[in-house]
């Protein structure tokens, strides 16, 4: 009975000696060079693109960050409007807003107490919150306020909080 190529290749992965035959006295068609591991020019010309890559991602990440630390304090200063509005509506009394280049204080009108003090600059250097037109934002017992417009700055760019008469913050 004559062995068929499949019983051969079988017996070659199998380990019979068959293996040995027909490996022997082939020369490797493709020999492996005998060195191992990268060459120096390999090596710059990673380590250059890694320097390259690292350059680009820096000058991007640092308007980002000034983008992020904006959009941050906007959404404290309108969180804190809102806190005040429903501090005026819960306790029926009016609560205003005294508002100086880096902080604002939340301030209760009849009795002068003070409720809350933030200081921007702590947290978000860099960074000021003005109203336009000057003074305060006061919120009557009712939620109600005169249309006033407040902005935070920063160093690239401005973020803008709109008050309606009705009492309604929107972050711009």
């Amino acid at each position: 009975m004559r062995r068929t190529d499949y019983q051969d290749q079988k017996d070659i992965f199998q380990g019979s000696s068959l293996k040995k035959a027909s490996t022997a006295g082939k020369a490797n068609a493709f020999p492996l060079p005998s060195s191992k591991g990268f060459s120096l020019i390999e090596v710059l010309v990673v380590i250059s693109l890694a320097g390259l890559l690292t350059t680009i991602a820096v000058y991007q990440i640092d308007p980002a960050i000034k983008k992020y630390r904006l959009t941050a304090a906007a959404r404290l200063v309108f969180g804190d409007l809102l806190n005040a509005r429903t501090i005026a509506l819960k306790e029926n009394r009016s609560i205003r807003i005294d508002f100086s280049s880096t902080s604002y204080n939340l301030v209760q009108v009849d009795t002068g107490a003070s409720i809350q003090t933030r200081t921007l600059t702590a947290e978000y250097p860099g960074i000021t919150v003005t109203k336009q037109g000057g003074g305060s934002v006061v919120f009557t017992s009712t939620g109600q306020i005169s249309a006033a417009t407040v902005q935070i700055q920063g160093p690239s760019a401005t973020r803008t909080i709109t008050l309606s008469w009705t009492g309604r913050v929107v972050l711009n």
